[in-house]
Parts: C-alpha cells; sequence; structure tokens
C-alpha cells in the first residue's frame, strides 16, 4: 500500500517533513495504490485499486469512483473500461471496438460486424453494401427514329438509342412498302446508326425503326435534374419536321467510347457501380504489377461524358438542325410511357400533332443543339 496524503500539516520537524513528502510523492507515483480508497480522495483522484485481480484503476468525481480500466499484471495488459464495463467488441446494441475486416472478408462480402475502409470498398466492390447487378435490376425499354422521307437511296435515319445493350430493329409504318435496312458504325464515335432505303414501289415514304434495348444506368441529369425522357426533332430551314428520336436515354448514354454498364449496385443507396481496371503506367505492368480492377460509382459525369461527341442522333445536311424539346418536360414521359405500350408516336409527330416551338429555353445539355419547349395542336 502506497498511499499518504501529499498535502503536509504544519509544524513538522525536518526529518518529518522529508519523510511524509516522500511519502506524498510515491503515493502520486503509483497512483494511490492500495486495497481501500485514499481517504483524503478529491475530485480527480487516480487510485489503483489492488484489492483483487487484476487491478482497476478508477477515478473520483467527488461522489462515487469511476472505473477507467483494468490492468492486469500478469498478462500485462491494460483494457479500458466503457460504460462501467470492459471494452470489447462493438455491436448494434453494445458500444466497443470495431474491428477491420480482412480483405478476404471484404472480398466475400460476409455478413459481419467488422468495418471495411474506402480502399476495400473500391476494391472489392463494399462486400455485404454492393452486390452484383442481378437480371431482376435491369429493365428493356423502346426507343424510336425515323425519318419523313425515306427513298430508293440509302439515308441515314438516325442513332438507334440501345447501342452496345440494344437488341434488333424492327419497322414501323409499313404496312404497303418494302424497305431495306443497314446499319453502320461511326468508328470516331463508336455509335450504331441505321440507315434504309425504299425497294417497292418507287417514291419516299415515312419509316420508323424501333429498338428495344436494356435500361442499364437511368436515370440521366444534364445540370437541371432528372430528366423525363429525349425527344430530339430533325428540322429543316422551313421548320418542317424531317425526323424524330424518342427514348429514355439519350444518343450517347448507349453509344459512344464510355461505358456506363452497372456491375454493381448498392442496396443501401441505389447508386452503381461499373467495374474498371484500375489505372497503372504500361512501366508498372512491365516491372511485374498484375491489372486490378476497381469499383467506380457511375456518377452523372459519367453518364454525359460522351455528350459532346454524340449530342445529336441525326446527320444533318445544309439547312437542316437538330432541337431537343424540353426534357424536363412531365409529357414526355407520357408519350414514352405510351410507346413502351407499342404506340407509335411518329405518326402523331408528322400529322402535326407536335410541333416544336421556335424559342430557346436556357438549359444544360448537348452543344449546339437548341433545347425547345413542346407545343400541342
Amino acid at each position: 500500500m502506497t498511499q499518504s496524503n501529499p498535502v503536509i500539516g504544519a509544524d513538522k520537524s525536518g526529518l518529518q517533513y522529508r519523510n511524509e513528502d516522500n511519502e506524498g510523492k510515491r503515493a502520486l507515483l503509483t497512483h494511490h495504490k492500495g486495497a481501500e480508497p485514499p481517504s483524503y480522495a478529491e475530485a480527480g483522484t487516480l487510485w489503483l485499486d489492488d484489492s483483487a485481480a487484476p487491478w482497476l484503476l478508477k477515478w473520483y468525481d467527488g461522489t462515487g469512483w469511476i472505473v477507467q480500466g483494468a490492468l492486469n499484471t500478469t498478462a500485462e495488459e491494460f483494457t479500458p473500461f466503457i460504460g462501467g464495463a470492459a471494452l470489447g467488441d462493438a455491436s448494434e446494441s453494445v458500444r466497443g471496438l470495431v474491428r477491420r475486416a480482412s480483405n478476404a472478408e471484404a472480398e466475400a462480402g460476409e455478413n459481419t460486424e467488422k468495418y471495411i475502409t474506402p480502399a476495400q470498398l473500391a476494391e472489392f466492390g463494399g462486400g455485404n453494401f454492393l452486390e452484383s447487378v442481378s437480371q431482376g435490376d435491369l429493365n428493356t425499354s423502346v426507343g424510336d427514329v425515323s425519318s419523313s422521307s425515306v427513298s430508293t437511296d440509302f439515308v441515314f435515319i438516325g442513332t438507334l438509342p440501345g447501342g452496345q445493350y440494344g437488341f434488333g430493329h424492327t419497322l414501323l409504318g409499313t404496312t404497303s412498302h418494302i424497305f431495306e435496312t443497314m446499319i453502320s458504325t461511326d468508328i470516331a464515335a463508336e455509335t450504331a446508326k441505321i440507315r434504309a432505303r425504299r425497294t417497292n414501289p418507287a417514291g419516299s415514304a415515312t419509316i420508323t425503326a424501333r429498338q428495344r434495348y436494356i435500361t442499364a444506368s437511368p436515370p440521366f441529369d444534364m445540370g437541371d435534374g432528372a430528366v423525363h425522357g429525349f425527344l430530339f426533332l430533325k428540322l429543316d430551314a422551313a421548320g418542317n419536321i424531317l425526323g424524330h428520336y424518342l427514348a429514355d436515354v439519350p444518343p450517347w448514354g448507349y453509344n459512344g467510347p464510355t461505358v456506363i454498364r452497372a456491375d454493381k449496385i448498392d442496396r443501401k443507396t441505389g447508386k452503381k457501380y461499373r467495374k474498371i481496371l484500375k489505372p497503372r503506367s504500361m512501366e508498372e505492368y512491365m516491372d511485374g504489377a498484375a491489372p486490378e480492377y476497381i469499383h467506380e460509382e457511375i456518377t452523372q459525369d459519367i453518364k454525359n461524358a460522351d455528350m459532346a461527341l454524340i449530342p445529336h442522333p441525326f446527320t444533318l445536311e445544309d439547312g437542316e438542325t437538330a432541337v431537343l424539346v424540353d426534357p424536363m418536360d412531365g409529357r414526355i414521359e407520357k408519350l414514352l410511357q405510351l410507346q413502351n405500350a407499342g404506340e407509335e408516336i411518329a405518326a402523331a409527330i408528322y400529322d402535326g400533332y407536335f410541333r416544336p416551338d421556335n424559342a430557346a429555353l436556357a438549359r444544360k445539355g448537348p452543344p449546339g443543339v437548341m433545347q425547345v419547349a413542346l407545343k400541342v395542336f
């Protein structure tokens, strides 16, 4: 026991003062170690209780003693206390230590109470946070692209909306006509464009190509909020409609070099991630580094990365222009619902039921493409 009041009273001889001073300092050095609390304790006093093993380090708050931790002199270990109990592993109901998951546990996605680091989240897809995109996460939609004048010479109708996620196309409005179509690829933009010509009878006619595709990464946001859909119109110098494109994805979404296919999905946030090769230099590979993959969140910047490369779906001749009908207009979503139900929206467009306004809207979007309001007659 090394307890002694470090406060020395008056009228002490030199030797007595020295002895009491030494005992008081020794008590401070040992945290007033003893089986009973020091009788002279004041608020803030530390006491090492050695009445049992392990020893307990306690702190006096002026009323009672608060256990700070346990000292195991055999194992030479100190265990902190929290909430009156030894600090252990945390759980949903108990505060405590949280251990880091191993790389193997993070990669396997084991359901544990261990935490993962941001680096593990990026490298292994977040364990039980991210799951592989299943067939149930994928939906399909249909998109139409049309031309009002297809004759016996091949003409470009437009870019198919599905790109690398698209299935085969069908032709609408061809009851009494025979057409040939072909798909050509723009190597620079990596776009799939459909061309068509009329083989019988002679003359020109309106044709609509419809494609079903996988909707891999909706919604799209060009800077003004999530859009309702994309209705592009091709106009001549007089404002007549020569072609249209209607889909829930822009032409740059699934065409172009940027991959926006989701490989993983965060079930908690709904965010989607793509698997990409971890950036390394050729020198690193030549020095023996192995290719590694990480999961990157598919942001709106990634979805719109090819916007400038494919700002609209048409091939324009002199005097022709492409406009984008206000994508924030909720009626575009209604048109898409009708289109997915089998309706041919092109017929209403060419019959004059819909017209684009002449005034430009202050919207963010593809460069060089004016955005206009939709007028219904």
